[in-house]
Formats: structure tokens, sequence, C-alpha cells
């Protein structure tokens, strides 16, 4: 039985009903109907119920329930998702609605090496892995915000590797050391 303050639903009338905010499911359950009757009584005497919102899996998670997950660098957001069945993007507004901090991972970029790197010749691409950068633009927007020339579409492709770049780095600094 709906209670709304003192008064049951089953003895309201179907306009007190709606006033209390009721949807047609609770109404129609309160009173015995089904829920096809309620609507159509409601269409003909023109009642405005409270529209029904099908709860989400993620409005059942408490804070309590997500934050060690949440904390947990190793359990990856996007298979928590998927176990739960709900996109990804959903949980994250779950996760900082109740509060929990930011899980996006921000690497510190050793500007000088970057520019090494970028010097070097290596891909925009493969300087973007090894700083974990998700897009492909991204390292060339660091390159363009450091004032370093464009790469451009024709560049070769055949580029050295990181650990190359890297590997000749070492070798001039330990020129350098002797």
């Amino acid at each position: 039985m709906t209670h709304h303050g003192n008064i049951t639903a089953a003895t309201m009338t179907w306009e007190e009903c709606a006033a209390a905010g009721m949807t047609t499911i609770a109404a129609a359950e309160a009173r015995g109907m089904t829920e096809n009757a309620a609507r159509d009584y409601a269409r003909r005497h023109d009642i405005k119920f409270a529209p029904y919102v099908r709860p989400s899996k993620l409005d059942f998670i408490t804070r309590e329930m997500l934050e060690p997950i949440w904390n947990n660098r190793s359990i990856r957001l996007h298979k928590v998702a998927e176990r739960l069945e709900v996109h990804y993007d959903r949980l994250l507004v779950r996760g900082h609605g109740l509060g929990l901090p930011s899980r996006v991972c921000r690497h510190p970029i050793d500007d000088d090496l970057f520019r090494y790197l970028w010097d070097y010749g290596v891909s925009g691409k493969h300087i973007g892995v090894h700083f974990g950068y998700k897009g492909s633009k991204t390292p060339h927007d660091k390159a363009k915000l450091l004032g370093l020339k464009p790469k451009g579409h024709n560049a070769p492709r055949n580029t050295p590797t990181v650990a190359e770049a890297l590997q000749a780095r070492l070798g001039e600094r330990m020129k350098c050391a002797k």
C-alpha cells in the first residue's frame, strides 16, 4: 500500500494521487488496477501523473561500494562499467557525483625530453605513447605550444623509435662526461 502523509493511496482520488506526485504505476497498484487501466482512466479524465523514471543500475551504487574499486588503479573502470552493463562515461559521472577524485591520469611531461625526441625525429604517435597521451593530435599540440617546428603530413615513415632516441641521448651524455 502506498502512503502519502496520513492518507493511503487507496483512499485518495485520482486527482489527489497525481497531485501527490505519484506515477500511474503507483496509483494503479494502490487501487488494485492494471497499469493500462489506470493510464486509460488518466487519459480520459486528463489527469497528469508524475513521469516514471526507470532507476539506473548506478543509482543503487553508494560511495562506500564504489570507493575501494575507484581508488584501486589496477582495476580499469572500463572493465567495471562493462561488468555493470553501463557506459563508462555514466560510471565516471556517478563517481564524480559521489565526490570521488578524478581517475584521469595526468603524466608529467619533461619538456626537455619532449623537445629532444621531437628534434631527433621520433614520430608524434610514438612520443604520444611514451608520455601516455590518448590522442595522436596531442603531441603535435604540445610541440606547437613549445614552439617546435611542425612535422607535417609528408614526414618520413621510417622514423627512429623512442628507445633509439633515448639510447642516442645517453650516448651523447656519456661522451660529454669523458
